[in-house]
């Protein structure tokens, strides 16, 4: 039984804790194959034979809880509206506190509840504050130990709370880039990971916005390994957000990146990066309008002029024939009415210093 994550408000009151939910909660976290049914009971002999071994009570009680419990992660999101939900948040906070060995399932619900439940700053607000739980309770998850699945759930969560502007800012704070690249997410072995290797380059993305000294530190320490997983990568989302990791770091160039993350960011391979996403989101204009935006800001901030000019003028392996150059101009000429101002003039900004002050008619 998988509970639905849309209710109408008649039904709201079933949420409420000390109401039927709690009840899930309590099998979730307490229920037990009956000792009746594990010595075969009504439905089994009991004496080992084939019926008894298509029973499988702990396979089925487990089945029930996995999925009640992702109702539960359903119902989180939900419950971010309803006032008299402190029961339920303490519960899910008690959960997150388990031992991970014994109680994996209790965990990752609880990971997953809270990631699911962020929808705008005043419920990541809750998150961070530690009104559930102690914040370092989940920062302790951060290790290579972790089971994957946890992973998966922990660095969603971390995803999500990186959003606000109070999520950049405490994680920063606490290293958790670092604390990410040092439980391996980036590492060739973990490519089978793609939930987590791109929850933790949407977190770096987050935590470089508008954090010219964290993108600094991020961008010197760990561009060569992002950059290796992005060229080893065949998904196209996943290379795309690493790409505007560089993007948004490149924004900090105007408003004070230091000379180290300067130097980080005029790389080659970055350019050829923004060029490629420039060139193939063709179906994201958004990604287009950052990518042209990112390599403007290289070139005009970041003493990368010739790193830029050399990528432009490089044939697309994905358009034969054509440059970055010219798919920049086919972009401008085509869109001219749909561009925004802002992606304009920073495709015009290219254009000039690739053509002279020559503008696109």
């Amino acid at each position: 039984m998988v509970l639905s994550s849309s209710y109408p408000a008649g039904l709201q009151s079933l949420l409420l804790p000390g109401q039927r939910l709690d009840v899930i909660l309590d099998f979730i976290e307490h229920a037990e194959p009956s000792l009746q049914v594990l010595v075969g009971g009504e439905n089994g002999t009991g004496d080992g034979s084939d019926e008894d071994e298509e029973l499988d009570p702990e396979q089925s009680m487990g089945d029930s809880k996995a999925y009640l419990a992702h109702g539960i992660v359903s119902v989180s999101g939900e419950m971010s509206d309803v006032a008299d939900a402190a029961a339920f948040w303490a519960r899910l906070g008690r959960w997150l506190v388990s031992d991970v060995e014994k109680r994996k399932d209790l965990v990752e619900c609880a990971l997953l509840g809270m990631g699911n439940s962020v929808k705008d700053d005043a419920s990541a607000h809750r998150i961070l504050s530690g009104d559930i739980v102690p914040f370092d309770c989940i920062m302790k998850m951060l290790r290579p130990e972790t089971p994957a699945t946890t992973q998966h759930a922990l660095v969603g969560l971390l995803r999500n709370l990186s959003i606000s502007v109070e999520g950049q800012k405490l994680l920063s704070t606490l290293d958790v880039g670092d604390k990410l690249v040092n439980m391996g997410v980036w590492d060739e072995r973990r490519d089978m990971l793609g939930s987590v290797q791109g929850g933790a380059i949407g977190i770096f993305k987050n935590l470089c916005k508008g954090q010219p000294a964290t993108a600094s530190h991020l961008i010197v320490c760990y561009k060569d390994q992002l950059l290796a997983l992005l060229d080893r990568t065949n998904d196209r989302a996943i290379k795309f957000e690493g790409i505007r990791v560089f993007v948004n770091a490149a924004r900090n160039l105007p408003k004070g990146l230091d000379l180290a993350g300067k130097q980080a960011l005029q790389d080659q391979r970055i350019a050829r990066l923004m060029v490629d996403m420039l060139s193939n989101a063709y179906e994201h204009p958004i990604l287009q309008g950052e990518a042209i935006l990112g390599l403007a800001l290289l070139a005009v901030f970041g003493s990368a002029k010739a790193e830029v000019l050399e990528a432009m003028n490089e044939t697309c392996p994905e358009s034969p024939g054509k440059t970055g150059q010219q798919q920049l101009r086919d972009i401008l000429l085509s869109s001219k009415d749909s561009l925004s101002e802002e992606i304009r003039q920073n495709g015009e900004t290219l254009v000039s210093l690739l053509l002279g002050q020559q503008k696109v008619e």
